[in-house]
């Protein structure tokens, strides 16, 4: 086994820089989300954009929400305050923080809401959550224990 050596020198004064870390889906769908149940406008900066945050924000689109994209890292989201229940179930594909934040944040709303996703979400367990809200008052189904989760 042969080990290579490698030499560090202090470069004897401060480094500076700046770093533009890439978003992440995660925060995007959580900012999206809390901005669409906002009153008013609010700007989001360093945003990702993927097909999770997609999935997300159609589902807003979908329940009043407008949605602007300036450019490929800034969502602009204006809210009345509340979701609407949409004319379709909320498809959110494979996307589980989505899914999991949306099913709890409309059972705020008024109204009918059906959350979906794809074969795959379609296997993913979502009963502690449904027992949560369940145990709140929100009248919710699952019957297979996954998406999709009916609320009302």
């Amino acid at each position: 086994m042969q080990t290579e050596k490698l030499t560090i020198v202090p470069p004897g004064r401060g480094l500076s820089g700046a770093v533009s870390p890439p978003g992440s889906k995660s925060i995007t769908n959580r900012a999206l989300l809390l901005a669409g149940l906002a009153k008013g406008t609010s700007r989001l900066t360093g945003a990702l954009k993927s097909d999770d945050t997609r999935y997300m924000s159609d589902a807003l689109r979908a329940m009043g929400v407008s949605i602007d994209e300036p450019d490929a890292t800034t969502l602009v989201v204006t809210g009345s305050g509340q979701l609407n229940p949409p004319t379709e179930p909320l498809f959110l594909g494979n996307a589980g923080t989505a899914t999991r934040f949306l099913t709890a944040a409309v059972a705020l709303g008024n109204g009918r809401f059906v959350v979906d996703g794809d074969e795959h979400m379609r296997k993913r367990p979502i009963t502690p959550l449904v027992a949560a809200l369940k145990s709140l008052g929100v009248g919710i189904e699952a019957p297979s224990g996954c998406p999709p989760v009916t609320i009302q």
